[in-house]
């Protein structure tokens, strides 16, 4: 009866040390599920962060293309309208030119009417 009290009494204290440990473990599988669940929650943030950056980074850059494509119709209209003064500029120098000569043709004709 006292082999069997002492042998009761060693697999108690087994059974009471397999408890322990698996206390242990699950203590520490559930500080890991813990940090783990952190760590998910952070990632799912910083994803959304970056998700809206990349987002407001397209509104941005679609706005200066549209900005670009209006400066280059603008470009295009101003130089159109250098062309335009330039073509005026020209026929102003052939008109003066023709008128400078008249001027001379007549100043002949003063001239040899006196």
């Amino acid at each position: 009866e006292e082999l069997a009290a002492t042998s009761r009494h060693m697999a108690e204290q087994d059974l009471s040390h397999q408890l322990s440990g698996f206390t242990e473990r699950v203590a520490a599988l559930s500080k890991a599920r813990e940090i783990l669940e952190r760590s998910l929650a952070e990632e799912r943030a910083l994803s959304a962060s970056l998700r809206a950056a990349s987002e407001e980074a397209a509104r941005q850059l679609g706005e200066a293309q549209q900005q670009r494509v209006e400066g280059e119709s603008e470009l295009a209209a101003a130089r159109a309208q250098c062309d335009s003064w330039q073509a005026k500029a020209c026929a102003s120098d052939a008109e003066v030119s023709s008128l400078s000569a008249q001027v001379g043709s007549f100043t002949e004709q003063v001239c040899a009417l006196t």
